[in-house]
């Protein structure tokens, strides 16, 4: 039977949102130097787009 660790749990959360937020980064960053035109606000609705299709993807 496995001890439910909720200090691990936390860390393991912190870490997933942490990992997410540069993947989002790098995301960006890589739509701006193929795009340099796109103003901020449209690299990051492209980059919701594409975990949208992503996650739909799954999904299906």
């Amino acid at each position: 039977m496995r001890i439910f660790d909720p200090q691990k749990a936390a860390r393991q959360l912190q870490q997933s949102f942490e990992l997410f937020e540069v993947q989002k980064e790098l995301n960006k960053a890589g739509d701006a130097a193929t795009h340099p035109h796109l103003e901020p606000q449209e690299l990051e609705r492209r980059f919701w787009r594409r975990m949208r299709a992503r996650k739909e993807a799954q999904w299906n």
